[in-house]
């Protein structure tokens, strides 16, 4: 069953006439009318009724149809993904990232985007936990996340990651970090929604402030945010925050304190995908 002859049925189908469907399709009445007798000769069905008013559907026409429809619909987005492939895009591409990336993997779609713009990308903040599963998945094609990450992912370092401590814009500062810890209650994000940041918060609070202990109050960034420029408290938090830091908060370095992470792009070297591909080689010769 060729294609040519589906487009012909349907052509015949919706002009309802031998005149005008070999008009629509640039080719003799009698050529039509060969295509149609060998459709219905392959499939074993009467499609059409035929009279002087031209050609009607018949029931196994009507039920026919919508089918071939569909199929004329799918088989012309295989062409176009045969295209995207040809031309080295592969349709869609899967990014997952997080707050260390915030500002960078919006600018590095950019200038994909610009080269390959036959490429849909998609772009979602995922917890690193779930992009790993989702790389071995093959539902993210690339993680930007913190290390580490298990085989057989691979892995690009971006950044190094560090933590400052949040507090509210009018906090005074110059006592120091030991000052501002005792005055102002100490509050977190939840394990389950920052696991990688409870550890860090824990090694911290483990050596410089064992009689501490921080407060779990969101899950969410922002609200933690608001918490803290609305005077509650104050906590550790990655030095990323800068992108979304809101008019209530400042950030204050943490000196002498080396805790932090690495930011990594990370993805499936098992699983082919040229488009991924070209982003990798792409951000492996941006980044400084």
């Amino acid at each position: 069953m060729e294609n040519r002859r589906l487009q012909a049925f349907v052509t015949l189908a919706e002009q309802g006439s031998y005149h005008a469907a070999a008009d629509a399709l640039c080719i003799t009445q009698p050529a039509l009318s060969k295509q149609i007798q060998v459709l219905e000769d392959d499939l074993g069905l009467v499609l059409f009724t035929r009279g002087r008013h031209g050609a009607t559907l018949t029931c196994q026409g009507k039920l026919f149809y919508p089918e071939a429809c569909e199929f004329l619909v799918r088989y012309r987005e295989l062409r176009k993904f045969a295209g995207d492939i040809k031309r080295g895009a592969t349709a869609k591409l899967a990014l997952g990232f997080g707050l260390s990336t915030y500002s960078l993997t919006p600018q590095w779609i950019n200038t994909f985007q610009a080269r390959f713009p036959d490429v849909t990308v998609s772009l979602n903040n995922i917890p690193s936990s779930v992009q790993c599963r989702m790389l071995l998945e093959g539902a993210l094609h690339i993680g930007f996340l913190r290390l580490p990450v298990l085989p057989p992912l691979s892995h690009f370092v971006i950044k190094q990651e560090r933590l400052v401590l949040a507090v509210p814009a009018n906090a005074s500062v110059k006592e120091g970090l030991h000052h501002l810890v005792e005055h102002y209650p100490l509050l977190r994000l939840s394990t389950h929604a920052a696991p990688c940041l409870a550890e860090q918060v824990r090694i911290i609070l483990a050596e410089q402030f064992p009689d501490v202990h921080a407060v779990s109050v969101s899950d969410d960034m922002h609200s933690l945010l608001a918490l803290i420029g609305g005077g509650n408290g104050i906590a550790f938090l990655p030095e990323s925050i800068c992108n979304v830091l809101p008019a209530g908060v400042k950030m204050v370095e943490l000196a002498n304190v080396k805790v932090g992470w690495e930011i990594a792009m990370a993805w499936d070297p098992t699983r082919e995908h040229e488009g991924r591909d070209n982003f990798l080689r792409m951000v492996m010769e941006m980044k400084p």
